[in-house]
């Protein structure tokens, strides 16, 4: 509240601007309808997806940020050392010591995946979830692959088949985009406002629909006889791109499961 002089300050009243300019500007960026109205989607999204969880019985784990595992090679590590030369050579032991084995006494990564501490804890608690930041140090440019992100991940004991799983993610899926779109919808209106082609019930009308199950064959039919509209190579045995999957997506016009992939492809 007050004066604001203008030479310096980066926004001006009324005035859109890209998202990329919006993060040069970190700690102006709260100020900007758009992205204060994402940090309170998110925020609404975390504590319903927790409440939701927590009324079907699971228990959050905390799985460990520092790891020793790559979780069955789920992605590219980011090894941890200290940045301090000086403290590793009063810790270590002999000579023959490496560097980066000398703080954990073994190498340490950014967890890739909690699932390998879930699996443990699930046999004495049934029911458990991490929902935690994850690292990949992969070579990407893309949104898809990042850096950090939050990633949610279950593991529930006495499934007796993918069945089983399917309507599990189908029951949680469907009940925390409708609470999250109850509470949200303002933000989100505010989130979508310069997009002409929005629109609220188009955008969510498959949510009281039921989720699609192909197998792969019947996937990859889908995909042979569309093979015009990729870029990328359409190869039974290389399995199915982000393109293709998007491309199913759209086509089956409802969220949708593959099963029953070839044993080279899937375990």
């Amino acid at each position: 509240i007050g004066n604001c002089s203008a030479e310096g300050y980066p926004f001006v009243a009324r005035t859109s601007y890209a998202s990329d300019y919006i993060r040069e500007n970190l700690h102006f960026c709260s100020r900007v309808s758009s992205f204060n109205a994402m940090i309170r989607c998110r925020h609404q999204l975390t504590n319903i997806i927790n409440n939701y969880l927590n009324a079907e019985g699971f228990i959050q784990i905390h799985t460990p940020i520092l790891t020793s595992n790559d979780c069955e090679g789920a992605g590219e590590v980011f090894m941890v050392k200290p940045d301090n030369d000086e403290l590793l050579k009063v810790m270590q032991k002999s000579k023959e010591d490496k560097n980066e084995e000398i703080f954990f006494d073994k190498k340490a990564f950014l967890t890739v995946s909690g699932q390998l501490h879930l699996e443990a804890m699930a046999y004495g608690l049934s029911k458990v979830y991490t929902f935690g930041p994850t690292f990949r140090a992969e070579n990407s440019k893309s949104a898809i692959h990042l850096s950090e992100f939050y990633m949610l991940e279950l593991e529930e004991c006495f499934i007796e088949s993918l069945d089983d799983v399917i309507q599990t993610i189908t029951k949680m899926f469907k009940a925390v985009t409708k609470e999250f779109l109850d509470k949200s919808i303002d933000d989100i209106m505010l989130i979508n406002r310069s997009s002409k082609d929005f629109n609220i019930d188009d955008r969510f009308n498959w949510l009281d629909r039921q989720f699609q199950i192909l197998s792969y064959d019947e996937a990859f039919r889908i995909i042979k006889e569309n093979q015009s509209k990729f870029k990328t190579v359409v190869d039974y045995k290389e399995g199915l791109s982000k393109e293709q999957v998007i491309f199913l997506t759209h086509h089956c016009q409802v969220p949708c499961f593959v099963v029953d992939w070839p044993m080279e492809q899937k375990s």
